[in-house]
């Protein structure tokens, strides 16, 4: 756990030109730890949001923090902090010019850049070289910033920064070489839009299955020690490899789940009441963001069972199910149990890539079960209208569902 006082003391010194060498090293090497770094985020946001820093932006954005952040590791990783300078004095403490400067700089040239520079590019949409945003396909964002564009029909490799091959697409599979040996971890992240889905094989084999609208976060390879950890958004099935030495964790919102070789689903899409993890073999300890080894918030999940983490009441409920109803999706099936049609309608808009909106409440209230594999949005809708009869528009990518 990071002392979030301390670092608050580090930042303030930093943007005042008062880090000493010693403060500056061990604020460095705090953040460029790699299990720190989410919080380090986290705690960067709150401080920009106190407006210490200057040249903040109060319209900025989470996603904002992320791309600063990525702007201040890549300065760290491009050996900025090797240069050697003047001893020079503040207060009765002794440092070197640079180190004090280099601080300073990476901090507040990483604002002005990020704020001002239309070089980087937001999150939400990719920008192709012709300059059009694409909204269609598959998002990488490489370790340097950099984002790649991936249509799935593609075959070609990813290079690294070095010119070295990070990883190889074909078609609708990324796959990790692992020959990517650095001295520390690197993270790569993988958005996928609605209407699509794909496969991504990490450094250490395990492959992962993302739903439509998933993000996730992963090492390029991953430590010979500590664990392998990912960060997840959305909906996805893993298949862990193995390793006895080097558990796996997935953290999503306020849940880690840890495994050492296994598969199983999880889902934690932003509009969700509840994270849900699917065990399909093998077995995983489901551990809640405040690390307490009780039935609360750590229990051990067996095959054939379903984990729901309530974002609301901050408790975990167990049960046994029907494993093959959560991982249809993978399939191109989609199963709908007992669901009230606010919730499919949500799935829907995933599943199709499009946006519903409903006008008609009596519809939102209904509760179906239903099964459709090979069905068009217009041939789902229809099903739906047999039994509650409605009205719907469809233009294009949105659907319109009248009154009434």
């Amino acid at each position: 756990m990071i002392n979030k006082k301390y670092i608050d003391e580090l930042l303030d010194k930093l943007v005042n030109n008062q880090l000493t060498e010693e403060e500056y090293h061990k604020l460095i090497a705090i953040i460029d730890k790699a299990e720190n770094q989410e919080e380090i985020k986290g705690i960067l946001g709150e401080y920009l949001e106190t407006e210490k820093a200057p040249g903040f932006a109060s319209n900025r954005n989470e996603k904002d923090v992320d791309k600063l952040f990525n702007r201040i590791m890549k300065s760290i990783d491009e050996d900025e902090l090797e240069v050697k300078g003047k001893e020079t004095w503040v207060g009765k403490i002794s440092i070197h010019q640079f180190y004090k400067v280099a601080a300073v700089l990476i901090f507040l040239v990483g604002l002005f850049y990020f704020f001002n520079n239309d070089a980087f590019i937001s999150q939400d949409t990719a920008i192709t070289t012709s300059g059009s945003i694409d909204k269609d396909n598959v998002i990488l964002k490489l370790a340097d910033g950099e984002v790649v564009v991936i249509s799935q029909n593609e075959q070609k490799e990813i290079l690294g920064r070095k010119g070295g091959v990070v990883a190889e697409q074909n078609g609708s599979w990324l796959t990790y070489t692992g020959k990517n040996k650095t001295k520390k971890v690197s993270y790569n992240e993988l958005s996928i839009p609605y209407g699509k889905k794909f496969d991504l094989v990490l450094a250490d084999g395990t492959r992962v299955t993302l739903n439509a609208g998933s993000w996730i976060k992963y090492p390029v390879e991953f430590s010979k020690d500590g664990s392998r950890k990912v960060f997840f958004k959305g909906e996805a099935y893993f298949d862990v490899a193995e390793d006895k030495i080097r558990p796996f964790v997935v953290k999503t919102g306020a849940v880690g789940v840890e495994v050492l070789g296994t598969e199983f689903n999880v889902s934690n899409y932003p509009e969700d009441s509840q994270i849900n993890t699917v065990l399909v073999e093998g077995s995983v300890k489901i551990r809640a963001k405040n690390n307490k080894d009780d039935k609360t918030s750590s229990r051990l999940l067996l095959p054939g069972h379903k984990a729901a983490w309530s974002n609301k009441n901050g408790s975990m409920t167990m049960e046994k199910v029907d494993v093959s109803k959560y991982i249809a999706w993978k399939e191109g099936i989609l199963r709908f149990e007992n669901m009230q049609f606010s919730d499919i309608r949500r799935k829907l808009e995933r599943h199709f890539g499009v946006s519903i909106k409903n006008n008609n409440q009596v519809l939102e209230r209904q509760v179906y079960t239903a099964t459709f594999k090979e069905e068009s949005i217009e041939e789902i809708l229809n099903a739906f209208k047999e039994d509650t009869p409605f009205e719907f528009e469809l233009n294009d990518n949105r659907v319109i569902i009248k009154t009434d």
